[in-house]
């Protein structure tokens, strides 16, 4: 009985070390136009100073991107688009369903 109760409670610890998060959204210019095949990268900030590629995606001809990725507790999470000297950075909510639309301004 108490291995079974250690075994519930190990896996309930290891199925809580990530969770399941989505982060979508479009890509507009300042005059509200799609921004098509350009890069929207994830970054994962392990600590304050230092951020590193996570993933990216390319947007299509609407200027949707989307990720999903399991986000791990001690981990920040931000997406960002730069295009033209023209920098967006947005920071994601682990475990939850992000939308951010990302306008590029002048």
């Amino acid at each position: 009985m108490k291995r079974l109760l250690y075994l519930i409670f190990l896996i309930s610890i290891l199925t809580n070390c990530t969770k399941k998060t989505i982060c979508k959204g479009y890509v507009y210019s300042a005059s509200g136009q799609p921004v098509t095949n350009i890069s929207v990268d994830l970054l994962i900030t392990k600590d304050r100073d230092y951020a590193e590629s996570f993933s990216y995606a390319t947007t299509g001809s609407s200027g949707y991107y989307e990720f999903s990725f399991d986000a791990k507790k001690n981990n920040s999470y931000c997406v960002t688009c730069d295009f033209d000297s023209k920098f967006c950075e947005y920071t994601l909510v682990k475990g939850a369903v992000n939308i951010k639309d990302i306008i590029l301004i002048k």
